[in-house]
């Protein structure tokens, strides 16, 4: 994306790519115009989501893989549990709550 040097310097400074998360980085293109775009290889950075965005995603991400791993707590040790043949498909299905 093209913008002026000053708002090239502010987002990549407060914004990461709206695609993968990755930072930002400006290449110059001439006097006061720069193109900002993101780091990642292959990225086609359609846009930018701001840090603070991302922070709150990612912890919201994490409290809900910590909430799934406990609420399959039960089912992962009976899944894994030694000295029992291995479940079949209609036997992870009933243990998860759907009838045949």
């Amino acid at each position: 994306m093209k913008l002026d040097r000053d708002q090239a310097g502010t987002a990549i400074e407060s914004q990461l790519c709206s695609n993968c998360w990755g930072e930002l980085t400006e290449q110059f293109v001439e006097a006061n115009v720069r193109e900002v775009h993101c780091i990642t290889e292959g990225c086609p950075c359609t846009g930018f989501v701001s840090r603070r965005y991302v922070e709150r995603r990612m912890q919201e991400q994490i409290n809900e893989m910590y909430e799934a791993r406990h609420a399959l707590a039960d089912l992962i040790k009976e899944i894994t549990s030694a000295g029992k043949p291995d479940p079949s498909h209609k036997d992870y299905l009933k243990m998860l709550g759907f009838s045949e």
